[in-house]
């Protein structure tokens, strides 16, 4: 005989807005801590220090470059196993998100869209990039890893990327802002949130587009600045920010905390 589940209401509303807020965190902080984890190696310089590895089977290491050219370069650094495992996690975490179901006169349901966004993103992490070449050079000269992608895996990559960020910013600029009611789409109270940070998607997926068609007419010292990695940035913050306003996360939490804002008293 089938048991119905006996879970209230509010529990499942609290499990799945905790389930929104996991991947928001996820995609807003995977830029910086692969910068900062990076940095932390590189400045104590761990990785050769006879305490964390056996310098006596292990090569010595130098991690060039605070920034790397792109998030994806990252996966050839130390902290490639934070770069695959957070989108392996996030990957998971939208192949269990279900959201609304698909209404009259709508397109592409919550649940399509977020197993294809988790596919894409097992993609990305299961074929690297090809990795930006140094200037000169024919191969990485800090290379963590043993091999080095080609043509074919670099071309998963690409299009699994970008399809991946296409996604995020579908689900924040259209399917966040959808209603019970069709004639109510984008009339919620955090709905302009979500338009604003899914056009900051899209503005990114089409910048990133047109770096890479003039990439070999730029100067170098445009170049250095990694504007590549940081248009990415901004658009996984985007992505994670739409997520936490969408799981309900409090967002002043932290300054309410440190005194900088006074919480409202409870009314009785």
């Amino acid at each position: 005989m089938l048991q119905t589940s006996t879970t209230p209401p509010e529990e499942v509303i609290l499990s799945y807005n905790t389930l929104r807020k996991a991947i928001g965190w996820l995609g807003l902080l995977l830029p910086f801590m692969l910068i900062a984890g990076n940095e932390l190696l590189r400045y104590f310089d761990l990785l050769n220090s006879p305490l964390m590895v056996d310098t006596a089977c292990t090569p010595s290491y130098t991690l060039l470059g605070h920034v790397k050219p792109t998030i994806s370069d990252t996966y050839y650094t130390p902290m490639g196993e934070y770069f695959t495992g957070t989108l392996g996690s996030i990957a998971l975490f939208m192949l269990c998100y279900k959201g609304h179901k698909l209404r009259p006169g709508e397109h592409l349901s919550d649940n399509l869209l977020t197993n294809l966004i988790g596919i894409c993103a097992f993609l990305v992490a299961l074929f690297p990039t090809s990795a930006t070449m140094p200037t000169g050079l024919p191969c990485l000269n800090d290379n963590f890893r043993v091999f080095q992608s080609g043509i074919i895996t670099n071309t998963f990559h690409f299009t699994s990327a970008t399809i991946l960020f296409l996604c995020l910013g579908r689900m924040s600029y259209t399917n966040f802002r959808r209603s019970n009611k069709q004639e109510e789409f984008g009339l919620g109270s955090d709905d302009k949130y979500f338009k604003i940070l899914g056009i900051i998607i899209y503005l990114s997926v089409a910048l990133l587009f047109v770096y890479k068609v003039l990439e070999n007419h730029l100067p170098e010292s445009i170049k250095d600045y990694c504007p590549f990695y940081w248009l990415e940035a901004t658009a996984l913050v985007a992505f994670g920010l739409s997520w936490l306003i969408k799981g309900k996360a409090d967002m002043v939490y932290l300054p309410k905390k440190l005194g900088m804002i006074k919480s409202k008293p409870m009314e009785e």
